[in-house]
Parts: structure tokens; C-alpha cells; sequence
């Protein structure tokens, strides 16, 4: 027989107490309640876990670009009226509304992030002007 090892314990009691814990939760209620409660938890687990993802992912510069990208096509803040065509109309609010989706989830994680986002792609974009005016000189000598 193996020995158990300490992080494996750790989890088996904190599964253990879990368990406790839901069962004083749900103990009292009947059937019907107690699956809308246990529902919402499992909501919850699930919010906060993709929280998580979206917390790591953030981290990654490349990411933190890509994800600025998408909101810049995306343009949740932009007017989604065109008053040329419903169809236009349509499309430009089905494509500002994942972009707001897409903010949401980005502030709901880490609203520094934006911010950082933003200020990353301002320093981007006045490194490539200086590239491009440099490039410039360089060809006018």
C-alpha cells in the first residue's frame, strides 16, 4: 500500500467539508428548492472560474493586443445605426454587442486590463510612427 500523500488529505478534507457544508445548506429545503439553490451555485463555480480564465489570459501580452484588436473591429462604442439599410443596421449592432460581451468580460476580470490594453496599443502605435518617420528620413537622404 502507498502512502498518501499531503496534498492529496488536503483534498480529500476540504472535499469532505464541502460536502458538509452543502448538506447543513440544503438539509432543510425541499426537492425543488433545493435544485434551484444547488443551480445557482454552480452558476456561481462556473462565473468565477471563467473569472480565472480570463484573469490568466490577461497577463499575456500578445493576448492583451489580439483581445484589443477584436474591441477596435468590434467597436462597442461606436453608433451601430446606418441609415441606409436596416440590414447594415443589424449587423453593425450584432458586431458591437459581442464587443461589449467581449469588454464585460475583460472588466468584470480585471478592470486595470483595459486600461493597460489601451495604453499598450498608444505606445504600439507611436513606436510605429517613429518607425515609419525614421524609415522616412532615412529614404529622403
Amino acid at each position: 500500500m502507498q502512502p498518501v500523500k499531503p496534498e492529496d488529505l488536503s483534498k480529500a478534507l476540504q472535499e469532505a467539508e464541502r460536502s458538509a457544508i452543502d448538506y447543513e445548506k440544503y438539509a432543510h429545503l425541499d426537492d425543488a428548492e433545493r435544485e434551484v439553490l444547488e443551480q445557482k451555485d454552480e452558476e456561481r463555480r462556473k462565473k468565477v472560474k471563467d473569472r480565472g480564465d480570463v484573469q490568466q489570459i490577461l497577463k499575456i501580452v500578445e493576448v492583451r493586443r489580439t483581445l484589443y484588436r477584436i474591441l477596435e473591429f468590434c467597436g462597442p462604442y461606436q453608433q451601430s445605426f446606418d441609415p441606409t439599410s436596416a440590414r447594415i443596421s443589424d449587423f453593425n449592432e450584432g458586431r458591437r454587442s459581442a464587443g461589449l460581451e467581449l469588454l464585460k468580460m475583460i472588466l468584470d476580470a480585471d478592470n486595470g486590463a483595459y486600461l493597460q490594453m489601451i495604453n499598450e496599443h498608444q505606445s504600439d502605435a507611436k513606436t510605429e510612427q517613429e518607425r515609419k518617420r525614421k524609415e522616412q528620413e532615412k529614404h529622403a537622404n
